[in-house]
């Protein structure tokens, strides 16, 4: 079996798909959050074009968790890895490693993409944080969903790093010594695998 590099798999991880994913992506989340809730949208465009800008809304926790989930997702998946030799069962656990982050993180997003567009910035402490009744968030509300996110993260997880450590090490020689690990094919097999998870 070929060693994956952790060092190299986070930086790869945490800025390929975590940063660039994040700042490409956010703003199809939050169109899809808006149409999920809000039945006046008629499509895309129409959420587009009601909250422009408000479309970035709830971007900074996803790009601050980015580093974080992607660190915990490799360096889990590598420690079971090592010890099961197994990366689908090491991908489903790493996924639910994540969960335990993103799942916070996800309240906090939505929380922020929904807020009334007519109104200033949201801060975060908004959110965390209720003057009225002088309370914090509760875990229990941060965490609610989760099991459907441990799901979420689990299988996507297995299946995105299991099939990348599998094309990985088919590209190994008899040594175990992977010959063509260059950052173009590192990426390319990345975002194939990413994408069919």
């Amino acid at each position: 079996m070929p060693e994956v590099n952790s060092t190299s798999s986070i930086i790869i991880g945490s800025v390929g798909s975590g940063l660039v994913s994040t700042v490409l992506g956010h703003p199809l989340d939050t169109v899809k959050t808006h149409l999920q809730i809000n039945s006046k949208f008629r499509n895309p465009f129409h959420v587009i074009q009601t909250i422009r800008l408000g479309v970035f809304r709830g971007i900074v926790p996803p790009i601050m968790n980015a580093f974080l989930m992607n660190s915990v997702m490799f360096c889990v998946f590598d420690t079971v890895q090592t010890t099961w030799n197994n990366p689908f069962a090491a991908g489903l656990i790493s996924g639910f490693a994540t969960a335990m982050i993103s799942t916070p993180t996800d309240y906090v997003k939505i929380q922020s993409q929904l807020a009334d567009q007519t109104q200033p910035r949201l801060k975060l402490w908004s959110i965390l944080y209720d003057p009225k009744t002088g309370r914090c968030i509760t875990p229990r509300l941060l965490y609610r969903g989760h099991t459907a996110n441990l799901a979420r993260e689990g299988i996507f997880t297995m299946v995105y790093l299991g099939v990348y450590h599998r094309t990985l090490s088919s590209m190994a020689n008899g040594d175990g010594v992977i010959v063509q690990k260059d950052s173009l094919a590192v990426a390319t097999t990345s975002s194939v695998t990413g994408g069919f998870a």
